[in-house]
């Protein structure tokens, strides 16, 4: 903890707020001011916790080495690092900026992680990705925060992340009521379609009811045509 806390000191810039006009108004004027960083918490976050979601079933499912489970993460942390110039990043190209980029970079790793989640290196890949922007999208955040409300940056970055864990906890709550995600119920199977059990190669055609199984010669794997 000490370690990171001088490691944040000598890295972290200091940031010099703008000049806004106070918010005196209680609550209300803190959730207007906060608008765009609330609305980009619950995007933010559901994406962060769809994707831990969605990397634990992949590592669960067997498809990738054991050994890559410890190395994934290892990767989402060293690549997060990143996150440490957050303050530069933010004072070069705005703070709106780097948040949009965070957010298509961690949505970019997410759709990687869903579209090739039986490679190795597609995972790999997705995870560095991922942790740059999973680092720096916490980071800017509280930098955000304490720009448009600098009199309130605690309660206004504390506002964010009550408001994110919500929007986590209603994309877990969504993703497990769904038991297929992407459709609308179990699939149910095609009673047109009839599996033949695997014969031989002397038994050059299977018949089963209105379907035709051919068999070629050295082959017991069925070639099924069905009658539509």
């Amino acid at each position: 903890m000490v370690a990171a806390a001088l490691v944040n000191l000598r890295l972290v810039p200091r940031s010099r707020p703008y000049a806004r006009p106070v918010v005196r108004d209680g609550d209300v004027s803190l959730v207007r001011a906060l608008r765009i960083p609330v609305a980009y918490s619950v995007v933010y976050f559901a994406v962060i916790v769809i994707y831990f979601t969605y990397a634990a079933d992949v590592l669960g499912q067997g498809a990738l080495p054991a050994g890559a489970v410890p190395v994934l993460y290892a990767a989402i942390g060293l690549c997060g690092m990143v996150g440490v110039a957050t303050g530069t990043f933010a004072q070069r190209i705005g703070t709106a900026r780097v948040a949009a980029l965070c957010l298509a970079t961690v949505s970019a790793a997410l759709a990687l992680l869903g579209l090739a989640s039986d490679s190795l290196t597609a995972t790999m890949i997705s995870a560095c990705i991922f942790g740059v922007g999973y680092m720096t999208g916490s980071a800017v955040l509280a930098v955000w925060t304490a720009e448009l409300v600098p009199q309130r940056a605690g309660e206004a970055f504390t506002l964010c992340l009550v408001v994110g864990a919500l929007s986590s906890v209603a994309a877990l709550t969504r993703r497990s009521g769904d038991p297929c995600p992407g459709a609308s119920g179990p699939a149910r199977p095609d009673r047109r379609r009839v599996t033949a059990r695997r014969g031989s190669a002397d038994d050059p055609r299977v018949h089963s009811g209105n379907s035709v199984h051919s068999l070629k010669p050295g082959n017991s794997s069925p070639i099924c045509v069905a009658d539509e």
